[in-house]
Formats: C-alpha cells, structure tokens, sequence
C-alpha cells in the first residue's frame, strides 16, 4: 500500500510547486491571459443565482441573462454617457448599387437604429426605427430614413431624404392614410399639404369655427393677414343682363335705403359686425351693384339721347321761325 500511496503524493506536490497564481497581491494580472470556451460557458454572478454575466459559447455576451442571442444581450436597463452606432450597408463609393433579397433584407441590414415593440412580421423593424439605406433596387440614392410605427405595423410618422435630394416628411392616421405632408424639393421649393377635406389650419387660437354661426373654415386667423395676391373662386354676376333678371327701379332702391339703411341685397354694417363678409360672396355683390349701375347708365343715356334729340328739333324750328320772321 505504500508503493501505491507515494507516487500520488508525489504527483500532487508537482502540481501545487507548478500552479501559478494570475493575479498579483492588489488584484491585477500578472500577464496577457486568453481563455477558451470550447462548448462551454463562463459566469460571473454575485449572490444571484440568475444575475451575472455570462460568456456563451457562441461568444454572446448577456448581462442577467443565460442566453444572449446578440453579441451583447442585456436583460435590464442601460445607463451610458454617449452611444455610437454605425451600420453602413452597401459599398463606400454611392453610386454602385447594392442588391437585396426583398424589401425584409433591406430593412434588416440597413437598420441603425431599432427600438421598441417588434411590429413588422416579415422583417425585424419595431416601433422606433432609423436606418441608412444604401443605393439599391429600391433606391435610387443612398436614403436616410426615420419612422414611428405602431404594433399594428402602420407608420404614424415618417422622414426620409435621399442622398442630394428631397426633404420629406408625414404624420398618417391609425390606417396609414396621410394626414399632413411636408417637402423640401432641393431646389428651394416647400409644400405642405392636408389631403383630407376635413382638414383646417388655425394661427393664432384653436378655433376654426364661427362661434355665431357654428361655419367651419379651412383657414383662421387670428390677426392680420399680409399677400400680394388673393384667388377666389366663386360665381359671378353676369345673371344681371340676362333677360329674366328683375332690375329694381331706382324708387324701390331709394325706398329701402330709407326703410333699411343700405342697399338692396347688402349686408348690414350690424350683420358684418356680428358675421362677418365673404369674399367671394362680397365681390360678387358689389360687380352685381356695378352692373345694376351699368344698366341704369344706358337707360339714363338713352333718355338723354332722347332728349337731345328733342331738343335739336325745337331748336331747328325755332331757327326756321326767326328766319321766316
């Protein structure tokens, strides 16, 4: 028995003569260490049995997590200074295209920036998204692009700009129908538009409505408004030569000056304090005044061609009597 017990002390001292120590008496290395994996994994927990930090055999890391899936999965919140995050698919030179499977693979290799709930099913996109998308099949310039989406998968905002191009961006409703648009063309050029015909643009307060009247506008503003020209479109009052057209007499015009105060088919001034005018409808009243005007012209001057008339021929007369005399 003692032949057998010595050389297993005695290989047990050379392994504790060899057995070095990798750490120095404050706790530093003593040297570059590497170390293997192979099939397994490495953990460093504190008291936790599920808390730690885990090394995968994949070469993941995970943070409170046994089974990181990314090359570092942290199941808990983050707390950083400054993030860099660089994702640039596709060639250096912008003008060689890249090519993609589908628009899936163009979403999932552009991705810069995912966050949020994962809303696509065919593509890794969440709710939060930012990606940088090279030229390719599907863009005809390297494209910027930036989108809130809800769990449904419909884009409730979006912004994109192509390399050397437009400015764009859009608010959209619960069914991706856009609600407000606005683009930047790159050649100095903006529009904005509301497509919906419900659509009602306020400066100055958040009512678009006539409090006397409950009349909706597209447009209200509270203060002055500058321009250098105004288009209206609305209908015209040629029907005042048109044959069926009653023309008042200038009695019934003096008439209801004196019972009303102002002219035939004319708002009060009490009626535009309280309702104010249209502009179109008021342009068409006053070219209706005009042509009324116009009409009692040409009657006034066909009396007065009349009388002219008349007047030359007493005076014919007269001349022949003093001339017989």
């Amino acid at each position: 028995m003692k032949k057998i017990i010595l050389p297993v002390l005695l290989l047990a001292g050379m392994t504790t003569v060899n057995a070095q120590n990798i750490y120095d008496s404050n706790g530093s290395l003593t040297s570059n260490r590497t170390l293997t994996l192979g099939s397994y994994s490495l953990a460093f927990k504190p008291t936790s049995t599920t808390n730690g930090l885990f090394l995968a055999s994949s070469g993941n890391v995970g943070i409170n997590t046994t089974t990181p899936v990314q090359k570092l999965d942290v199941n808990g919140n983050v707390q950083a200074v400054q993030g860099y995050f660089t994702n640039a698919v596709g060639n250096a030179d912008p003008n060689i295209a890249t090519t993609f499977i589908d628009n899936a693979d163009r979403v999932n290799k552009s991705l810069v920036l995912n966050a949020g709930y994962k809303c696509s099913p065919v593509s890794n996109a969440r709710t939060f998204i930012y990606m940088d998308m090279p030229k390719s099949q599907f863009d005809t310039a390297p494209t910027i692009w930036f989108a809130l989406t809800n769990r449904n998968d419909m884009t409730r905002f979006r912004f994109y700009a192509p390399q050397d191009g437009k400015s764009a961006f859009s608010l959209y409703d619960k069914s991706q129908t856009v609600n407000f648009t606005f683009v930047e063309d790159s050649n100095n050029n903006n529009h904005f538009a509301m497509p919906k015909e419900n659509s009602y643009v306020t400066i100055g307060s958040s009512n678009y409505g006539d409090p006397a009247t409950g009349e909706l506008f597209k447009l209200s503003v509270n203060g002055n408004v500058r321009a250098d020209r105004i288009k209206v479109y609305n209908t015209w009052a040629d029907y005042v030569f048109e044959d069926s057209y009653k023309l008042p007499t200038l009695e019934e015009v003096e008439k209801h000056i004196k019972e009303k105060g102002h002219l035939i088919d004319i708002p009060s001034a009490k009626e535009v304090e309280v309702k104010g005018i249209d502009l179109g409808d008021m342009n068409r009243l006053l070219m209706q005044k005009v042509e009324e005007l116009t009409l009692y012209m040409i009657e006034q001057n066909k009396v007065n061609e009349k009388q002219a008339q008349v007047i030359e021929l007493l005076e014919k007369k007269i001349e022949r009597l003093e001339k017989g005399n």
